[in-house]
């Protein structure tokens, strides 16, 4: 097999895995995310509804569901899942652009792959909240 087609291999598994990543957390950042706000107004709703229950269980629903809601909050900000969604797309649609550039008749399989390299070190230190600029080496 020729370094192309080994570039190209490696590609084609970078953009799926990385796409594959940004969908996952997408949904887990959107569910809980919306999943707060549906909890919240749901005990909202269950506390000032009359007809649902006793006083006593509505509070304790109520109660339970803005718990509820505050832990979905707190779990969306400290599980940083917006920063793992959006490193694995942007890194997804860089991947796609090397896709497209190891077609082109002047491409350098190296430098594609030294920049596969780099995209995926970059995706790597922003799902951990490292920075993502990697400065040269002198």
């Amino acid at each position: 097999m020729d370094q192309r087609q080994t570039v190209v291999e490696k590609i084609e598994a970078d953009h799926k895995e990385f796409r594959g990543a940004a969908r996952m957390w997408s949904g887990v950042y959107h569910t809980f995310q919306f999943g707060a706000a549906i909890l919240s107004a749901v005990a909202a709703l269950v506390l000032k509804l009359d007809g649902v229950g006793s006083l006593q269980a509505r509070n304790n629903w109520g109660a339970a569901l803005a718990a509820a809601a505050a832990i979905f909050i707190a779990l969306l900000t400290t599980g940083r899942f917006k920063d793992k969604w959006e490193a694995n797309r942007v890194a997804a649609f860089a991947v796609r652009d090397l896709g497209y550039e190891i077609e082109t008749t002047e491409a350098n399989p190296d430098k594609i792959l030294t920049e596969l390299r780099q995209i995926g070190l970059t995706r790597n230190n922003a799902i951990v909240g490292l920075p993502t600029e990697i400065k040269s080496k002198p």
